[in-house]
C-alpha cells in the first residue's frame, strides 16, 4: 500500500498542467503548403514564351496550359504528404498539452531539417520526431509501413536528437511517436529511440522524466530556454 505522502506526491504530478507552448505546430509544413507553385509556373511561363519566340503563342499557350496541369497534379502528392505530416504534428501538439510542468516548443530548425517538438522538463530534454504514417507496425525487429521496412526513422530520430544536444548543452532523449490510430508499438526502444503510438504519448514521457536519466538544474533549463528562444525567433 503506497503511503500518504507517496499518494500525494502521484496525484500533484497528475494534476499539474503548468504547461507553456511555444512556436507554431507543424510551422515550417504550413509554409510550405502556403508557398506559390513556383516550379509548375516557372515551366508553363517558358513553354508560353518559347511558343511566342517560335512564331506560334497559340502552340506555346496550349503546351503551357498542357504542362502546367501536369506539374500541378505531380504536385499534389508531396503536398498530400505534407497535409498528411501537418496533421500529425497537430496530433502530437495536442497530445502535448496534457503533459504536466513542461516547456513545449514546436518546429525548431536544425540546420536543413527540425525538430517537430521539444519538451523542457526538470527532470530533462525530449525531442519528439512525428511520423503520420499508415498501418505501422513497430517489433524487435524494426519499423515497417504497410510490411515495408523504414530504419531510417530511427536513425532520422537520434540524429535531430544529437543536433539539438549540440545546441542545447545538455542531453536530449529522442522520441518517436506514430499518429494514425491503429498503430501497433510493441516494443518501448529501440536503438536508444522511445516509441509510442498518440494516445501514450503523454504517459511515455511521464515514465521517462521519473527515469530521471538527465536531470536539470534550474540553471540549466534557463540556459536550455534561452537557447531554444533564440532558434525559434531566428526561424520564425
Amino acid at each position: 500500500m503506497h503511503s500518504p505522502s507517496r499518494l500525494r506526491r502521484h496525484t500533484l504530478w497528475l494534476r499539474a498542467t503548468n504547461t507553456v507552448s511555444r512556436g507554431t505546430p507543424g510551422g515550417g509544413l504550413q509554409r510550405q503548403l502556403r508557398a506559390p507553385p513556383w516550379a509548375e509556373l516557372t515551366v508553363a511561363a517558358a513553354v508560353a514564351g518559347a511558343g511566342l519566340l517560335l512564331g506560334h503563342p497559340l502552340l506555346g499557350g496550349a503546351l503551357a496550359a498542357g504542362l502546367l496541369g501536369a506539374t500541378q497534379l505531380l504536385a499534389q502528392r508531396p503536398r498530400r504528404r505534407w497535409q498528411a505530416g501537418l496533421a500529425g504534428e497537430l496530433a502530437a501538439a495536442q497530445a502535448l498539452r496534457r503533459v504536466p510542468d513542461a516547456t513545449v516548443y514546436h518546429d525548431v530548425m536544425l540546420g536543413k531539417e527540425n525538430a517537430d517538438h521539444v519538451v523542457v522538463t526538470a527532470q530533462g530534454v525530449f525531442c519528439i520526431e512525428v511520423k503520420h504514417w499508415a498501418q505501422v507496425h513497430v517489433t524487435a525487429r524494426g519499423v515497417t509501413t504497410r510490411g515495408a521496412a523504414r530504419p531510417a526513422v530511427l536513425d532520422q530520430a537520434q540524429r535531430q536528437a544529437g543536433k539539438l544536444r549540440r545546441a542545447l548543452g545538455v542531453p536530449v532523449r529522442p522520441v518517436l511517436v506514430f499518429t494514425v490510430p491503429g498503430a501497433r508499438v510493441h516494443v518501448r526502444t529501440l536503438g536508444g529511440v522511445r516509441l509510442t503510438a498518440l494516445p501514450g504519448l503523454p504517459g511515455t514521457l511521464t515514465a521517462l522524466r521519473r527515469e530521471r536519466q538527465h536531470p536539470l538544474t534550474a540553471a540549466q533549463v534557463k540556459t536550455v530556454l534561452h537557447r531554444l528562444d533564440t532558434l525559434i525567433k531566428e526561424h520564425p
